[in-house]
């Protein structure tokens, strides 16, 4: 890659789009709601609500599960995401124009909230959902028949966990993968490969260039081919950012290919980051893109400034450009994965030159089930089945394997905005060493926006911090004191979750727990987690419970030196912050059965629990 790359206009009016996109952000610009969003009109029962399935419906838990495109409610226009969750067996395709009656929430800025949904409708029987089949259309149908097929092949053949790993690395959906085997791969560093991405685009279009070749198609036409394939197959994958921008970026090579124009890598991958990012700004800001563009960035440029010798046997060479990718792209992703997940692998250099090469056939192994179980007779469908299912064992195997070595992962609180920056600086400068005038501009001007990042937290007075912990229910965040104290508000679920939680967000000491109410369940959590992590005060509502049950638990607090405090429905001052945990319907008398709606207020500026992101400063009003 030529440095005349960086001085090109895309690559600076891209960069300045980008700027411009951080500086919105940060006046919160996105998270403001539309006017007509359906959001402003949560909570409502039974409500109807018409739109468009904008995403594959999913089963989980006996119920459907799907985002909506709203486009009225209640008979008038409406605008926004809606998260739905209907119980029941439904046939719903992508796309499907619906009309649904149920209930609508306003969710929290959790897991709903990356996925563009700001409001939940729960639908709680099939017959309050009507299907207009007339506005299906054929080619979007035939998708997700065809994904359909797929994923009853793979788990009709397959047992569950290993039938998970195949719809991972074929389709994209992990959501049948069990938690502990889930947690495995995390720990291995090999999670990415459950999500379908530019290596899938690459194998689709590359499998149907050879095979139209081989039929005696010319390279143009065969090349056309494959795009199209390499495009039916990201609508059956879902079409999420991954996929979106390898696609983009196959299709930026192959049109500079048939006009005959070397256009290059770097500038297919320009070109995708910025069509995805002005069809969609807000993209920019979601875990999944980030991590998606800076693996492929990392690659394509150590790729063209790192060259493995020639004249090496081709086993080394295979294995030594395993090596560089594996590392590039670890070395990419170390700060969103120590900032935004709190764990880094530590073994993922060497398990991804394992694994990948696996998935690559697992890849190939998948398609070809597709067709042998449409050809008459079983033998081969069988042997199929049995030569993908020696390979997803080696694959669980491996991940297992290098999972379970001692500190294969390690748990971590964050290395905050500067030191992401200096990071940066000093791992572009190592992926273009070759280049001395490149590394030394790229270590420079990490530098120079690492200290701006310092000198900005140096000058402006500290605030407050809400965290977020968790999916919505049950809800629970953490308030950080500028001083360092902290404060969990809510219960958040078993002490295990909590206790990992404050370990991610190096939380060493409790200054309080506000709980909803003091049922056994809470009860537990604060006697577990007072195990784990030193506690100061409780905050309750008056308690219904009595006798032996509530004189064993004062006994237990006092053992622990926690103080227990009666802290609302009146407000509990922090400093010059508050925290209010009021009742949704008034006080009925039974804590334990009235829903509780939180509010931190700092200064002048009041959150309620629907504004609390997964981590927020309390620097502007919402």
């Amino acid at each position: 890659m030529h440095p005349s790359h960086f001085r090109r206009p895309l690559f600076w009016v891209l960069v300045s789009y980008i700027l411009l996109l951080c500086l919105l952000k940060s006046w919160g610009f996105f998270d403001r709601l539309p006017p007509l969003d359906v959001a402003h009109h949560a909570p409502l029962s039974f409500v109807e609500l018409k739109g468009a399935v904008s995403d594959f419906p999913r089963q989980r838990a006996g119920r459907l599960e799907f985002p909506l495109q709203a486009t009225s409610l209640n008979g008038e226009k409406a605008t926004g995401m809606v998260w739905v969750q209907a119980q029941g067996n439904v046939s719903l395709f992508w796309r499907d124009s619906v009309t649904l009656t149920g209930n609508l929430e306003r969710i929290p800025r959790t897991n709903f909230w990356r996925k563009g949904a700001r409001s939940l409708l729960r639908v709680n029987s099939p017959k309050f959902v009507a299907i207009d089949i007339s506005s299906r259309s054929s080619a979007l149908q035939s998708v997700f028949l065809i994904r359909s097929r797929l994923l009853k092949i793979f788990f009709d053949s397959f047992p569950p966990d290993r039938a998970g790993i195949l719809c991972g690395v074929v389709l994209g959906e992990k959501s049948s993968i069990p938690r502990e085997l889930n947690q495995a791969f995390r720990d291995s560093g090999t999670m990415h490969l459950l999500v379908a991405s530019g290596s899938n685009v690459t194998f689709v279009t590359g499998l149907m260039f050879l095979l139209a070749s081989w039929v005696g198609l010319r390279r143009k036409p065969a090349l056309l081919l494959g795009v199209c394939a390499a495009g039916f197959y990201t609508l059956c994958a879902g079409a999420d950012a991954p996929l979106l921008r390898a696609y983009a970026m196959t299709l930026a090579g192959c049109l500079g290919y048939l006009l005959d124009r070397d256009s290059g890598i770097f500038q297919g991958l320009l070109l995708a980051l910025a069509t995805l990012l002005i069809v969609s700004p807000e993209s920019l800001f979601q875990v999944g893109f980030q991590m998606s563009f800076l693996a492929a960035l990392s690659l394509v440029i150590v790729f063209s400034h790192w060259k493995i010798p020639s004249e090496w046997p081709r086993s080394f060479r295979y294995l030594a450009a395993l090596f560089v990718a594996s590392l590039a792209a670890e070395s990419a992703l170390f700060p969103i994965m120590a900032n935004t997940f709190h764990r880094i692998s530590l073994v993922g250099i060497f398990s991804n030159m394992v694994v990948v090469p696996l998935t690559e056939v697992l890849m190939g192994m998948g398609f070809l089930l597709f067709i042998l179980a449409g050809l008459p007779g079983t033998s081969l469908f069988h042997a199929g089945v049995a030569l993908t299912d020696l390979f997803l064992r080696l694959v669980e195997f491996s991940v297992r394997f290098f999972a379970g070595i001692p500190f294969s992962s390690i748990s971590t609180s964050g290395i905050g905005t500067g030191w992401s920056l200096m990071y940066y600086g000093v791992a572009a400068s190592l992926w273009v060493f070759p280049q001395a005038a490149l590394r030394w501009k790229f270590l420079g001007t990490g530098l120079l926006f690492s200290a701006l990042a310092f000198s900005m937290a140096w000058v402006l007075p500290s605030r407050p911090e809400v965290i977020l912990l968790g999916n919505f229910s049950p809800l629970s965040f953490l308030f950080k004191e500028p001083g360092g104290s902290t404060f969990l508000v809510g219960s958040g679920g078993p002490a295990s979750r909590v206790a990992q939680n404050l370990s991610h967000w190096g939380t060493k000491e409790l200054k309080g727990i506000f709980l909803p109410s003091l049922q056994k369940r809470e009860e537990k959590l604060v006697e577990d987690l007072a195990e784990i992590i030193p506690i100061r005060a409780l905050y309750t509502p008056p308690t219904t419970v009595r006798g032996h049950a509530l004189d064993r638990f004062q006994e237990t607090l006092k053992t622990k030196n926690i103080l227990w405090l009666q802290g609302w429905p009146s407000v509990v001052s922090l400093g010059e912050a508050q925290i209010t945990g009021d009742f949704e319907k008034g006080f009925s008398g039974w804590p334990e059965r009235d829903r509780i709606l939180w509010t931190v207020s700092w200064k002048n500026c009041r959150y309620t629990q629907f504004d609390i992101m997964p981590s927020r400063n309390l620097n502007e009003c919402p």
